[in-house]
């Protein structure tokens, strides 16, 4: 399934790949967002609203090794 999300003039394209088992049952999902730099910042909206940490783009120069 492809898709398109739009917030706040951000925009991000993505994907999900789901797999159902013998069951009719999800036993694989993945979701796939581009591009990286837009699909953090909607996920930093989404943090803040559903209480989780939001992610942060660092340079590798500067990341915890």
């Amino acid at each position: 399934m492809f898709f398109t999300i739009e917030c706040d003039g951000i925009t991000v394209r993505g994907n999900e790949h789901i797999h159902l088992d013998e069951s009719g049952l999800i036993d694989f999902f993945k979701v796939a967002w581009r591009p990286l730099a837009s699909a953090v910042l909607i996920q930093e909206k989404l943090a803040n609203k559903l209480g989780g940490e939001p992610m942060r783009l660092v340079p590798a120069t500067s990341a915890p090794r």
